[in-house]
Formats: structure tokens, C-alpha cells, sequence
């Protein structure tokens, strides 16, 4: 259905109480209307943080089909004009601010000088600039999604910019460790780990417990 055609009313008395943010939306738009400009002024009704939340939300969203469709249209290797962390930099970690990815080149593809666990991809933003190995791979990606160019990312009139930047196409836990807990009723099994800012503990949970298993291109890194 279009915007004129919901009936906004029915909408706002179904949504719980609870989802505050949505209900700023509705309520703007029964309001101010569903044109271009009542669609932005009920959005601006929305605070700040929540808009921006939206819009990082759609950025992982395609950075993750980004990666799905690199790793099942290249594979498991890192090719010429990937962009990786280089140990050898001294600066491997993406929260380090001297750290700055770098091409790979041909001849250390042919050598296999790194894996996917130094392999990063852009995350979609407004300033972002994608490696030659995917940039093909991004531009049909953001068009399926009906977003054209870096200033969807850069809307002047609801006053946010979200810029892009870098992640790892492979995380890995720090100290992770497994304990036992004294005998109780139940079966149980503590965790002890540590993730870099932006993993999530239920993803390595699911992994860890077979739920969602590892696709064959990652079970060797």
C-alpha cells in the first residue's frame, strides 16, 4: 500500500505503547500529511539519535549483503584490490585511529599473504569510496535497494550524515574461555569472551552452540 492509502488511524491504535519512536512517525504523518514534505516533517519529529539509528541499521543491513555476496562471488581468498589490515603495520586493529587499511596486490594475492581475517569491507556511508575488488558488487547492491549515490546517506533537510567507514569481514573473540559451574539442577556451561565495538555476543553464541552454522568458506579461518 501507498502512504495515502494507510489508514493511519487503525495504524496508530495497533502499534504497542512501547514503540515510541514509531508511534512519533504515524502520528506525524496523520498529522502533517504524506507528501514529500509531511513525510519530512513527521521524520524530524523523530529525535535525532532515533533517525540516525534507522539509517545505521539499513548500513549494516547492506555492509552484510555486501559480505555474503563477496564471499559467494570471490570466495574464501583475498584477491587483488581487497583492502586489508596489515599486522605488519603495527596498527591492526580498525579502532586503533592510526590504522588505515591498504590494496592488496597482485603478487600478494598469488602469494597468499593474507586471509580473510585481515579482509575489511566498507560499510556503505556517505563519504564512502569501495575497493576495486567489490566496487561492481556495492553499485548493484545499493541500486537493488533503490539508493543512488553517497547523499542517501546525506540528508540535508533531516540534518544527518552518516558516514561510512571500515570492518572486518571476520571477528574473532578475545580470551574466550569455558567453565564449568558446580553441579545444579540444570546443565549448564559459562562463557567468558571479549568482542571488538559492533559484534554481537548472540552471533558468536549461535556459532559456538551449532544453531547457526558457519558457512565452509569460514571454518578454516
Amino acid at each position: 500500500s501507498t502512504l495515502e492509502e494507510l489508514d493511519l488511524r487503525a495504524a496508530i491504535k495497533a502499534i504497542p505503547s512501547s514503540c515510541t519512536r514509531e508511534l512519533i512517525l504515524l502520528r506525524g504523518l496523520r498529522r502533517f500529511g504524506c507528501s514529500a514534505d509531511g513525510c519530512r516533517k513527521a521524520i524530524s519529529a523523530v529525535p535525532h539519535r532515533a533517525r540516525s539509528f534507522w539509517i545505521n541499521s539499513v548500513q549494516s543491513m547492506l555492509w552484510n549483503e555486501l559480505v555474503s555476496e563477496r564471499l559467494i562471488k570471490i570466495g574464501g581468498g583475498v584477491v587483488a584490490g581487497d583492502m586489508v589490515l596489515d599486522p605488519a603495520s603495527g596498527c591492526p586493529d580498525l579502532q586503533d585511529s592510526r590504522s588505515a587499511p591498504r590494496p592488496v596486490t597482485q603478487a600478494e594475492a598469488e602469494a597468499h599473504t593474507f586471509g580473510l581475517d585481515n579482509l575489511v569491507l566498507p560499510l556503505p556511508g556517505a563519504d564512502t569510496v569501495y575497493p576495486t575488488a567489490v566496487h561492481d558488487h556495492a553499485m548493484k547492491l545499493l541500486q537493488d535497494h533503490g539508493i543512488e549515490g553517497a547523499h542517501t546517506f546525506h540528508i540535508k533537510e533531516l540534518n544527518l550524515r552518516c558516514a561510512g567507514s571500515w570492518r572486518r569481514v571476520v571477528v574473532k573473540p578475545n580470551s574466550l574461555s569455558v567453565k564449568l559451574p558446580p553441579m545444579t539442577d540444570t546443565n549448564a556451561v559459562l562463557l567468558d569472551f571479549g568482542l571488538p565495538k559492533g559484534s554481537y555476543a548472540t552471533e558468536l553464541l549461535a556459532e559456538v552452540l551449532g544453531t547457526r552454522p558457519l558457512p565452509a568458506v569460514l571454518k578454516a579461518v
